[in-house]
């Protein structure tokens, strides 16, 4: 028993054949480039000097007898920030890659100005 073709099928079959197009072309959209963590994005605004501003107007430590809470203290607020500066990370890698970017001379230089005032 032959199979018949319904004439939507029969018309688009001879819309390509008339076209000489043998493939369907799939056209995809371009994906935005991830954002990464370099030297440039620690000493925008958001990175390095917005930790040393958060950590001159929040962190108050306590001082004896609560170095444990200060400490607490202390690595949610570098959490919170890496967290703003590159969410993609978990806050232990990219403390590694901040502390790889410190090598760098841009950053040495940097961080001896911050030091300096």
């Amino acid at each position: 028993i032959p199979i018949r073709k319904s004439t939507d099928d029969i018309a688009s079959q001879n819309a390509t054949a008339n076209l000489g197009i043998d493939k369907e072309i799939t056209i995809t959209k371009k994906r935005q480039p991830t954002a990464k963590l370099d030297i440039s994005r620690l000493l925008s605004p958001a990175g390095i000097p917005k930790l040393r501003k958060i950590s001159k107007d929040r962190l108050k430590f306590r001082g004896k007898g609560h170095e444990f809470t200060d400490v607490a203290r202390l690595l949610n607020t570098y959490q919170l920030w890496l967290d703003d500066l590159y969410p993609r990370a978990k806050f232990a890698d990219g403390l590694l890659m901040i502390e790889k970017l410190g090598h760098s001379k841009q950053l040495q230089i940097m961080r001896k100005q911050w030091i300096d005032e």
